[in-house]
């Protein structure tokens, strides 16, 4: 079942025109990643997941202030923190979400920060960044996060009715 969905996800991407062509809309990069994370999401086994802790969904300005004033190129960020149960192996969790993705033709690279790893593909134009917290206390449970980012799109500014109306819609 899950390839199906990837291939639904890839489909969605290449008609979208993600794949080459970056004249897609925000809300299109919005969904797109969306779609991504609630897949990688899945793919942990919901009986090793205690919580979804946070989910977030934010457009942010591509360039700097100096260089682009307005916020006119943005990108969407997409991404979820979940609690694990105690007794899952984080490391088991998040080696057998990599190879999910791997064994679908996605790179595996170190990521931005020690410790965490990066996932892309060379047909969907969003990387997939896992970042863990494994905890050694009993009282809390360990954690990864997922973090997904669009790639840049034109809108009309950080202001525009797009934006707020896509940033009100996204919880």
């Amino acid at each position: 079942m899950m390839p199906r969905l990837v291939v639904a996800l890839a489909m969605v991407l290449v008609l979208s025109g993600c794949a080459g062509d970056q004249s897609i809309s925000l809300a299109e990069a919005k969904s797109n990643v969306q779609l991504l994370r609630n897949d990688a999401a899945s793919r942990i086994p919901a009986d090793l997941v205690d919580t979804v802790l946070v989910s977030s969904d934010l457009s942010v300005s591509c360039e700097p202030e100096s260089t682009d004033p307005d916020g006119r190129s943005r990108s969407w960020l997409s991404g979820a923190r979940i609690s694990l149960m105690p007794d899952a192996d984080l490391d088991a969790v998040v080696d057998a979400l990599v190879a999910s993705f791997v064994a679908q033709g996605w790179e595996q690279s170190s990521g931005s920060t020690p410790g965490s790893t990066t996932l892309s593909s060379p047909t969907i134009f969003s990387d997939i960044e896992i970042t863990t917290t494994d905890s050694t206390d009993a009282e809390r449970a360990s954690e990864l996060t997922l973090a997904l980012t669009s790639p840049c799109v034109d809108t009309d500014g950080a202001g525009s009715k797009e934006v707020r109306q896509l940033e009100a819609m996204a919880f």
